[in-house]
């Protein structure tokens, strides 16, 4: 259980991540 949570957590904060860079790409353009 603890290992897929860690592993839940990480693929948000990617997630979280990726969104952010689009986001300032779309202020760029």
């Amino acid at each position: 259980m603890k290992r897929n949570y860690l592993l839940l957590r990480q693929n948000i904060a990617l997630i979280i991540f990726f969104e952010t860079e689009d986001r300032k790409a779309d202020i760029r353009i």
